[in-house]
């Protein structure tokens, strides 16, 4: 399996999908971006703490990184005079936390959550539980 170092250095998109922990704070800061390409795109749809944005903004401003799609950010919603608002709006995307929503998907998300619902009323898990490893120290029921 390649190290998160080659694949910086191979990549044309980065898209990151890890959850926000003291391990991946930062993960890509100054070092994981003097390693991409400069024509590279990053895409986080995980969470804003995940990217330094501001070493984002420095490659991004000074060409070392062609771009970056971001769902999610440190700090939402943005100030009105945030840095990144400030970037070309070719090379950056900005969403609010919603990249993953589409029409299609609204009928399968009422579903889940509906089912949810009723496992927690029913004192159960659901089974999309995002984090199995708390179901074995909290319950649900007194």
């Amino acid at each position: 399996m390649p190290s998160l170092e080659e694949l910086l250095r191979l990549s044309d998109v980065v898209s990151l999908h890890v959850p926000l922990t003291a391990q991946t704070h930062h993960l890509i800061g100054e070092t994981a971006l003097s390693m991409v390409k400069s024509t590279a795109v990053i895409v986080n749809t995980s969470r804003g703490g995940v990217i330094d944005e501001s070493a984002l903004i420095r490659a991004l401003q000074e060409d070392r990184l062609y771009g970056a799609a971001l769902d999610v950010l440190a700090t939402e919603p943005l100030e009105l005079d945030h840095p990144l608002l400030a970037l070309d709006p070719r090379r950056v995307i900005l969403t609010p936390h919603f990249g993953a929503w589409c029409a299609a998907s609204v009928p399968d998300l009422h579903a889940e959550v509906a089912a949810a619902l009723a496992a927690m009323l029913a004192g159960r898990w659901p089974v999309s539980t995002m984090n199995p490893d708390v179901t074995q120290r909290l319950s649900l029921q007194k």
